[in-house]
């Protein structure tokens, strides 16, 4: 009898552990803080998805003065506003509202500068999109409810932190190196991966992403493009550039191979002809590794010949879970940076590759200031510490490969 009661209790206990711990309750609703998706020189893209459906209005002032006001037309889950009349390099707050007026949240802004005298802060971070360890049980009401009285971790620790990190040094923009949601870039991971780790951050500055490999494996894409596709991005492209001061960054989709005549070169040509004095090359594949041998040979056979005849003067990249730097200032080649320690599991240093300058295998995320004539960039781990620093300098014979127009902006500024 003892032998019954003993079985039936472990077949009770078992059911309720089946019950408790099967992902059956219906997703929680998508939701995320308020964002700034683009924030320009003279207009700014403000995202936010609601939990439940709201009518909210937007306010835009810079000091006392409203500059921009919408109100939405109706409740609704997604709420995007375009702000247009903005002027170059002015700081703005905001506030959202009900119909009413009444305040629902409010922040600040800066638009980025048209000017090459202007200086330049942004940040940049790679491989950040990791997830709890309980996120394939996330619909499971035990999970629901140790998330909720904190005994589970809302979101991974190791993003919340470079996240903490990114909000402290303030930027104006910045830049992420790829793999924004692991482990397949689905829209549903955003609010835990991306949204919640990085929410303050957002709030004042726009981030802008090059596709990683994993950010592509559900839908193509599906996921990145809905959260961060841009109005002006190519047809069947996610390369981009933009321009803050005197600095043009380039936005290249690596995700498939590169060949002579492959758009992404053509674009980044394109994208040089501008003639910015400071020319900055993102993309989510590293050229050169101390991770793994040879990790592209197609670009480095077709993407970085470009990079040196161009006069590229600072390549980020991804996918390798740590930090290295190829160059030094002065060698006449680029700078490359090898930025992917934004929250993920950390890889190992398997070896020292030629022209190697700095690798730490180390959760961080990189500064890079544009003053004049002169660029730092300081690589910072979560806690502080300083793991590497580099000065890029002008001279009057301009860049390397870089056209007149280049040339003659870059004598402007050392003047």
């Amino acid at each position: 009898m003892n032998v019954r009661k003993t079985i039936a209790r472990i077949g009770i206990a078992l059911g309720l552990a089946v019950v408790l711990f099967t992902p059956w309750l219906p997703p929680k609703p998508f939701a995320t803080g308020p964002t700034w998706l683009d924030v320009d020189a003279t207009s700014a893209r403000f995202f936010q998805v609601s939990a439940g459906s709201e009518q909210w209005g937007l306010e835009v002032f810079e000091g006392d003065r409203m500059v921009f006001r919408e109100v939405e037309t109706d409740a609704r889950q997604g709420h995007r506003f375009t702000v247009d009349g903005l002027a170059p390099g002015r700081g703005y707050t905001w506030r959202l509202t009900e119909p009413d007026g009444s305040r629902v949240d409010e922040g600040r802004l800066r638009t980025r500068s048209d000017d090459d005298r202007a200086v330049v802060r942004f940040a940049v971070l790679g491989d950040s999109g990791d997830q709890p360890f309980w996120r394939d049980l996330a619909d499971a009401p035990a999970t629901r409810a140790l998330v909720g009285v904190g005994l589970l971790p809302e979101v991974h620790p190791d993003p919340l932190a470079v996240g903490r990190q990114l909000v402290d040094l303030a930027p104006t923009f910045w830049l992420h190196a790829g793999d924004v949601i692991y482990p397949r870039g689905e829209l549903a991971d955003y609010p835990r991966g991306f949204f919640r780790p990085f929410e303050e951050a957002l709030r004042t500055a726009p981030c802008y992403p090059v596709a990683g490999n994993h950010d592509l494996m559900v839908g193509d894409g599906l996921g990145f493009d809905t959260v961060f596709r841009r109005p002006d991005a190519r047809e069947a492209s996610r390369d981009w550039s933009l321009r803050a001061g005197p600095l043009r960054v380039v936005g290249l989709d690596t995700n498939r191979e590169f060949t002579a005549d492959s758009p992404g070169l053509a674009f980044l040509r394109a994208a040089a002809a501008h003639g910015e004095p400071w020319l900055i090359l993102i993309s989510h594949y590293p050229m050169h590794s101390v991770y793994r041998a040879a990790p592209r040979p197609d670009l480095e056979r077709h993407l970085w010949p470009l990079c040196r005849d161009l006069g590229v003067d600072l390549v980020f990249a991804g996918h390798d879970h740590l930090y290295q730097r190829f160059g030094e200032p002065g060698d006449g080649l680029p700078v490359e940076v090898g930025t992917g320690g934004g929250g993920k599991d950390l890889y190992e240093i398997h070896s020292r590759p030629e022209r190697l300058a700095v690798t730490e295998s180390v959760h961080h995320l990189c500064v890079v200031e544009v003053d004049g004539a002169e660029l730092r960039c300081e690589a910072l781990a979560v806690d502080g510490r300083q793991i590497d620093r580099f000065v890029l300098t002008k001279n009057d014979e301009g860049s390397p490969g870089g056209s007149d127009e280049r040339a003659r902006r870059v004598r402007a500024l050392l003047r």
